[in-house]
């Protein structure tokens, strides 16, 4: 049988929050402990609750089995009938349906609304929506009388622009320090707030993910320690071991130039106008490797390189593995690099980088970027650190001028490339490096 870990106790003695809020850090169980604490809800008769992610394409094959894993731990098999997309409990009556947000075109929002009698509404990956309205009508449809009534939202905490944030914790909320980061708390009147990091769930950690965890903390605690030694604790609250260990909401800088981009599981197959872009670096600057798309207005990003110290030849082999994704735009500052790409057989094109914009290349893809609804890769942490703190510039009088910084821009810079070409048509026309992807 499960035994409830301690921090996730108040999921069964809370009485009287409809919203419960619960947010952590990778490794802390979240999603593990919200599905145990539902097989057990089904034991209290007259629950319909819904299980959401913002995409669910097949309920059977990505959430099902992780509630028959609770079934089978907690050795009650017989009490339920699964199916396709639900779990009926035989005994009791209660039903968990599995549904997902988004319609499969990933256009409209699913009419859950019209579930009739939901009692209990869990949104797991809360991260991914955005759209308050849909939240809204989806918490007002929740008013079944006689039963305690639960809207259950479960996220790794993205930044403090989400709606969740602002709405139930900027304006309400205290600090905890948990291993030496601040984390915000929702202090809000109808919110129960249970944050969980994976320093509640250790006995069920191997030590793979600790070793990988604690040189994060390294490194994390390395890049907020200043030349003199002294220690930025606002930079180590925004960094990796913060954000994505503990799970504490990013802020983001001011001045910031993408104030409003969407956090999203993947890029849709049906997207065809696809490819890939990239930004060289070497010593100090990553080599940023982006797969970006377009349909209608969405741009979609995807990091999947961002690497110090590379090689051609390396750069090469991980061009290589995604030749299905189409051509590879890139910058023009080095055509040694270009030649070489393309003598391995790999379609690549350059545009011109730019640096202090004097083409006004730059203001001209960040202008056609700003137009577009920006959709980033949850798994894109890289490019999603850059988003938050790639700024305008400021003149000697520390004004915001109309001009970018010189920095958080490698992924950025890699994306803007395939904005200026594929959407704006502005190449440089140094030369022509087409070639066909072939080895």
């Amino acid at each position: 049988m499960i035994q409830v870990q301690p921090a996730y106790k108040p999921l069964y003695e809370n009485e009287d929050k409809f919203i419960i809020l619960v947010t952590g850090g990778c490794g802390s169980a979240k999603s593990f402990n919200v599905s145990t604490f539902l097989e057990r809800l089904s034991f209290e008769e007259g629950h319909k609750m819904l299980f959401c992610r913002y995409t669910m394409s097949s309920a059977e094959i990505s959430v099902i089995p992780e509630f028959n894993e609770k079934i089978e731990l907690d050795n009650t098999e017989e009490h339920f009938r699964v199916t396709k997309n639900e779990i009926v409990n035989k005994y009791f009556g209660s039903e968990i349906l599995f549904r997902g947000i988004k319609t499969s075109s990933g256009k409209q929002t699913a009419k859950l609304k019209f579930i009739q009698g939901i009692t209990t509404f869990v949104c797991d990956e809360a991260e991914e929506w955005t759209d308050e309205k849909d939240f809204d009508k989806l918490i007002l449809s929740i008013r079944k009388q006689g039963i305690q009534l639960r809207a259950i939202i479960v996220m790794n905490p993205p930044d403090v622009n989400h709606f969740i944030y602002q709405r139930y914790i900027k304006d309400t909320h205290k600090v905890v320090n948990i291993d030496g980061v601040d984390v915000q708390l929702s202090t809000h009147p109808n919110m129960l707030h249970i944050h969980t990091t994976h320093l509640d769930n250790l006995p069920n950690l191997n030590d793979v993910f600790m070793r990988e965890v604690e040189e994060i903390k390294r490194k994390s605690i390395e890049q907020a320690t200043k030349s003199d030694g002294s220690f930025d604790k606002h930079k180590f609250n925004n960094l990796k071991y913060a954000h994505i260990v503990i799970g504490r909401f990013s802020e983001i800088a001011e001045g910031v130039i993408f104030t409003s981009y969407e956090i999203v599981p993947e890029i849709p197959e049906w997207v065809t106008k696809r490819g890939l872009d990239m930004d060289f670096g070497f010593t100090h600057d990553p080599t940023a490797i982006i797969d970006c798309a377009l349909y209608d207005e969405d741009l979609y990003l995807d990091e999947l390189c961002y690497k110090t110290h590379m090689s051609t030849g390396e750069i090469i082999k991980e061009l290589k593995r995604h030749t299905d994704k189409g051509r590879v735009i890139s910058e023009s500052a080095d055509p040694r690099f270009v030649d070489e790409i393309r003598n391995a057989g790999i379609r690549i094109k350059p545009v011109n980088k730019g640096k202090r914009d004097n083409d006004g290349s730059i203001k001209a893809g960040i202008d056609k970027m700003l137009e577009l609804n920006i959709k980033v890769m949850k798994r894109s942490y890289n490019l999603l650190e850059e988003v938050r703190n790639y700024t305008w510039d400021k003149d000697k009088d520390e004004n915001f001028i109309n001009e970018p910084i010189d920095a958080w821009n490698h992924g950025i810079d890699a994306s803007r490339y395939w904005v200026l070409e594929e959407v704006l048509g502005k190449t440089d026309g140094i030369q022509d490096v087409s070639g066909i992807f072939s080895w």
